[in-house]
């Protein structure tokens, strides 16, 4: 029987943060990051999803395990009673609709994040709270497209958004005071 290759990397230079392996897809686009041109990939390359206790998501070519991009403060650091408190990342799925899009949820923060992993930003996403503690989160393609994103509450209740992107690249001007995209919306 054949050994599997098997290659070692480091993506993290926090040495006690954990960092796990959330999903694993495919680069999409003609440059390889969706509407981005990235140098490390190219369209149909094998790519894995990294986050973790560090909060930031970090992409890696699988072929030549390489780092293609990282988002460092994914999931912000909040601060509660004047100390800051990180809240990991405890689940994360590359978005079928937009190639260049991931989703992060943070169990401990009831947040569900979608953003740009090639701009390290969540130009062209959005954000929503659940009522409780993230359990878990799933994505499906729902079409040429468009993507639902769902995640289950500690509460026992579910959320879910349908995802659609619309037209072809988002614009990257983006402004911090248009907290749901108005600037980038249709008429």
């Amino acid at each position: 029987m054949e050994r599997p290759l098997v290659k070692r990397t480091s993506i993290s230079n926090r040495g006690d943060d954990a960092t796990f392996v959330l999903d694993c897809g495919l680069a999409g686009g003609d440059d390889g990051g969706g509407g981005v041109s990235l140098p490390n990939a190219r369209a149909g390359e094998p790519m894995i999803l990294c986050a973790g206790a560090d909060r930031g998501v970090t992409v890696v070519n699988e072929t030549r395990m390489r780092a293609v991009a990282r988002w460092t403060n994914a999931m912000k650091a909040r601060s509660i009673l004047h100390r800051s408190l990180p809240f990991e990342i405890t689940g994360a799925k590359f978005s079928a609709a937009s190639p260049d899009h991931v989703y992060v949820a943070s169990g401990l923060d009831y947040e569900l994040v979608c953003g740009c992993w090639t701009r390290q930003a969540i130009a062209g996403g959005f954000s929503f709270r659940g009522d409780s503690r993230l359990l878990g989160m799933a994505t499906s393609e729902a079409g040429a497209g468009k993507d639902i994103v769902a995640a289950w509450c500690e509460s026992g209740n579910l959320i879910a958004a349908r995802v659609e992107r619309v037209g072809g690249v988002r614009s990257t001007h983006w402004s911090p005071y248009d907290r749901v995209r108005v600037v980038n919306a249709d008429p």
